[in-house]
């Protein structure tokens, strides 16, 4: 998964690349700690919704700006709360940018029968499609665990 650094404005995602942060006499520092100030502020108006698909159980993530849904899961403060609710490790998956899916260990043998699929249709079907990817967040860090 490659992350960039964008600007939500008007509706509309603008990537910030360097010369359009030097165009506006900013620097990468004031960047960060802006971002930072908004994911604070997402995660706070997150929700977790529950489901179940046969012996699944997964959640996933809401919040009242659905196309930063994506973003919360790589955030350390939100993986603290998540941890909380799914334990440690937890799993997630991002197959398209107002999608995070969320579950823990006790569901990963599931995975594969019964959510697998619905990643994939989300993620090949989305006009705004990330990863497909299944990513372990635990002590050790964020990693990826199968594609």
């Amino acid at each position: 998964i490659k992350m960039s650094l964008a600007l939500f404005y008007r509706g509309s995602v603008i990537p910030l690349s360097e010369s359009l942060i030097r165009e506006w006499s900013i620097n990468v520092a004031a960047v960060r700690l802006a971002m930072e100030s908004n994911l604070a502020i997402l995660a706070r108006s997150c929700r977790f919704e529950p489901h179940r698909k046969g012996s699944f159980v997964y959640y996933s993530v809401h919040t009242d700006a659905s196309p930063f849904n994506s973003v919360l899961p790589f955030y350390a403060p939100f993986q603290e709360t998540a941890a909380a609710l799914l334990g440690s490790p937890f799993y997630f998956s991002v197959p398209e940018r107002r999608t995070a899916i969320l579950f823990g260990k006790e569901s990963l043998p599931h995975y594969l029968a019964d959510l697998r699929d619905d990643i994939f249709l989300t993620y090949e079907t989305s006009t705004a499609a990330l990863s497909p990817e299944l990513i372990e967040v635990s002590e050790s860090g964020t990693l990826p665990v199968f594609r």
